[in-house]
């Protein structure tokens, strides 16, 4: 790895040269900025594709510095205060911790640092600029900053049309102000005749000595960032106003009263010109300790009060990353350096906000409820939308609407609660109705929705969206969502039964779709994927290509279709994956891959053999093999599939390049010329499924609808380890230990309540019964080869 984590793991030091972008997703929830090791990528404010703040350009492979600052003496650059656009002959090292990144060069006798934030509760990011002299120090120092202004969604290739719309202005003797006359996002009546929804304010805790506000001005015709034409003289001031090709340069100059200066550099936002500079105001007035305080602060507070203590240095530092990955880039932030989203996805986020069970499940319940707003009466749903202007795309996608019931399943599991259930939500075609009653829908679309062999239909595509086309003309089937389906039924006959109705319908249609699965389903040594329009097998011995697929193995363990009567095939299909799915970095999605594009299957068949969905590793399928692998009560194999998982622990690996504290949503397959190379990073489902997994299915503590479950499955050479969960208003502290035989002993030190239990199981009115918040739990477990 290029650089290390710092003692307390809340930050990466850089101090190499990695080769590819090692980025950062800053963000309070609003407002939001990209940095990477080479300088800043954009900014937004509000929705990270419509709203973008600053010029976006995906291009990994140059990695340019869009936003940084120029540090000048004697009149001439000495370098910017990131590596991108000018380094100059400084040593370089850059620090992504958890909510903000610095970067610290050092040639000869002049030090730098930049500290970058995004402040919470306020729309703005501030940069904190120091440069030290060791030596003997010049006289004043000049600082420019500069950024390309964008306000809007599209991007470059519109610029000369979008530029006419802008308007820029002077407010003070150090800040200007942008707004445009322009709004482009989806849903508005008239583009071109309907303003941008705010203004931006960019400003600096020095007065101004010059200001930019004209690429043509600031970098010249033909001129580039590493050398822009107006600092090669003394500080300009521009004309601001309605003509330029806008940009936020402020340039400053500051004598110097000892061997160090220092300034602040804000971009704020708000509702308009004068809301945006008191936003700005604001954020110049914290000092850059109380601003990286208050960043930490934050983030304390996101990840919550879940503690993770083992002997294992890279499961402890991925247990915050993980957490700070999926809440940062794809809850709140909804984008990365590899994909601008922007978008709520129906299955997506859902699935990621049950990554605050353990921690504040609350969230999870308000995201549920957010999801079923975007389902109509007839249970089909948006598979995706744009919360800021409610503009999606429908979809007949078969797996898209079911993901509601996983996540009110887990959600009564960890909180017991099932009055949530008969919390009214509307649908998106009007109407309303109980949550449970969408859930009804759901599963009743889903069972509506089989082939004449009782299959349910794979639509548009299943999770696998690049089985795009198998089943375009209504025919083709999902044993995938088969598995899937049959899970969901037994979760709603488990919360019919809790809320005192009858399980058995719900029970009984599980039995009819697991023996369906199991008799058409079944290749004779693993699971099918599905089937096309013209019953075609997918994922079938039979099959020249994408003979086997991960999923439906997997699922068959995780649903418990393989059980019961067909309990052998679990064995079988989880040897299936492992003979030809596993690879030393996780395990393939399927193999051999498609070489050859397949009308009849999907758009998976053009991908690149070995990338993505089309043979890699796709992370998020590979963690649930960890999850497959504890429920078949194979412990080291738990171990194997998911700490090979661990960013650290691929980060080792030089042919990864991806960075070493986030997970990809991708390492690419043994086809590729570029085996075990991470890609995605960031923006992926696989940072909350694999925190989850490691917690539930590694560490084995996971939530039940009566008890909390405390049952390990690590490594064999640990003698214990730590746990702080909370659990329904109390915080668990679980100290775990290996020992011969497993019991559990609970202590309240409030009351000085002490009792033992046998087994591995803490039962919840236990738990409810005690005074005390804060409950010590020593766990002896037994460790199983």
């Amino acid at each position: 790895m290029t650089g290390h984590f710092t003692d307390d793991g809340w930050a990466y030091e850089i101090t190499g040269s990695p080769e590819a972008p090692w980025s950062n997703v800053l963000t309070n929830g609003r407002f939001g900025s990209i940095w990477t090791e080479k300088g800043g990528a954009f900014a937004w404010c509000g929705n990270s594709v419509l709203d973008r703040l600053t010029l976006w350009s995906q291009d990994l492979v140059m990695n340019p510095s869009r936003r940084s600052i120029y540090l000048m003496t004697g009149g001439r650059i000495i370098r910017t205060l990131t590596p991108s656009p000018m380094p100059g002959d400084a040593s370089w090292k850059v620090i992504h911790g958890i909510g903000w990144t610095s970067y610290v060069s050092k040639c000869r006798d002049v030090e730098t640092r930049l500290d970058v934030a995004v402040l919470p509760g306020l729309d703005a990011e501030v940069w904190h600029a120091q440069v030290s002299f060791a030596g003997q120090p010049p006289g004043e120092v000049r600082l420019c900053s500069f950024q390309d202004v964008m306000m809007g969604t599209w991007s470059e290739a519109h610029r000369e049309f979008h530029r006419l719309f802008f308007d820029v202005r002077l407010d003070g003797q150090s800040a200007m102000v942008f707004t445009k006359r322009l709004d482009t996002r989806p849903g508005v009546k008239e583009n071109w005749n309907t303003p941008f929804p705010g203004a931006i304010a960019c400003a600096c805790s020095e007065p101004l000595a010059g200001h930019y506000s004209d690429r043509w001005q600031f970098y010249g015709y033909g001129g580039s960032a590493a050398e822009p034409a107006a600092l090669k003289g003394q500080p300009r001031k521009d004309s601001p106003g309605p003509w330029g090709d806008p940009m936020a340069g402020l340039d400053v100059v500051i004598r110097l009263e000892g061997r160090k200066v220092q300034a602040a550099f804000v971009t704020a936002f708000g509702k308009d010109g004068a809301a945006a500079v008191e936003t700005a105001r604001q954020a110049l007035a914290i000092s850059r300790e109380d601003a990286l305080a208050s960043v930490r602060r934050f983030w304390e507070g996101q990840l919550g009060d879940l503690r993770i203590e083992t002997p294992d240095e890279d499961l402890n530092v991925s247990s915050l990353w993980l957490r700070y990955q999926a809440i940062s880039s794809r809850i709140a932030a909804r984008c990365s350096l590899y994909q601008a989203s922007g978008a709520l996805g129906y299955r997506d986020q859902l699935q990621d906000s049950l990554l605050f069970l353990p921690i504040e499940p609350q969230k999870t319940l308000t995201q549920l409820e957010i999801h079923l707003r975007h389902q109509h009466r007839d249970g089909s749903v948006l598979h995706w939308w744009h919360p800021e202007t409610e503009t999606g795309i429908g979809t007949t996608c078969s797996d898209d609407y079911l993901w509601p019931v996983l996540a009110a399943v887990e959600y009564y599991r960890e909180t017991g609660d099932t009055a949530f259930l008969n919390r009214i939500v509307p649908f998106l075609d009007g109407g309303e109705a109980s949550i449970w009653a969408h859930l009804l829908i759901s599963v009743e679309r889903a069972w509506s929705r089989r082939s004449e062999r009782g299959v349910p239909l794979i639509g548009e595509c299943d999770w696998n969206d690049g089985l795009s086309s198998a089943g375009d003309k209504g025919m083709g089937e999902s044993f995938w969502v088969a598995h899937f389906l049959h899970l969901l039924l037994l979760d709603m006959a488990e919360m019919a039964s809790a809320r005192g109705e009858d399980p058995s319908p719900y029970a009984e249609k599980a039995s009819a779709m697991g023996e369906a699965v199991n008799t058409l389903g079944w290749d004779g040594e693993w699971y099918l994927q599905g089937t096309t329009d013209e019953g075609e097998p997918i994922g079938s011995s039979r099959c020249g290509e994408g003979r086997i697929h991960l999923n439906p193995q997997t699922w068959s363990i995780i649903s418990g279709t393989a059980s019961g009567k067909y309990a052998h095939r679990a064995g079988k299909a989880m040897d299936a994956v492992m003979k030809s799915l596993r690879v030393e970095w996780g395990v393939l999605l399927l193999a051999p891959p498609y070489t050859v594009p397949d009308e009849k299957l999907g758009y998976i068949t053009r991908y690149a053999p070995g990338c993505r969905e089309n043979g890699g590793v796709y992370t998020h399928a590979s963690v649930w093999a960890g999850r497959a692998a504890r429920i078949l009560g194979r412990p080291e194999l738990v171990q194997d599939l998911l700490l090979c998982l661990l960013p650290p622990v691929r980060g080792r690996d030089p042919r990864y390049k991806a960075e070493p504290y986030v997970t990809p949503g991708n390492i690419d397959g043994p086809a590729t010329p570029t085996p075990g190379r991470g890609g995605w990073t960031w923006y992926t489902g696989s940072a909350a499924w694999l925190f989850r997994c490691l917690l539930e299915d590694l560490l084995g503590v996971r939530a039940e609808a009566d008890a909390l479950v405390v049952e390990p499955n690590v490594p064999r050479e640990w003698d214990g380890f730590e746990i702080e969960r909370p659990f329904r208003g109390k915080l668990l502290k679980l100290s775990c230990r290996r020992a011969a035989s497993a019991g559990i002993v609970v202590r309240d030190p409030q009351s000085s309540f002490k009792e033992s239990l046998d087994g591995c199981r803490i039962p919840a009115a236990l738990l409810a019964s005690l005074q005390g918040r804060e409950i010590h739990v020593d766990v002896a477990y037994v460790a199983e080869r």
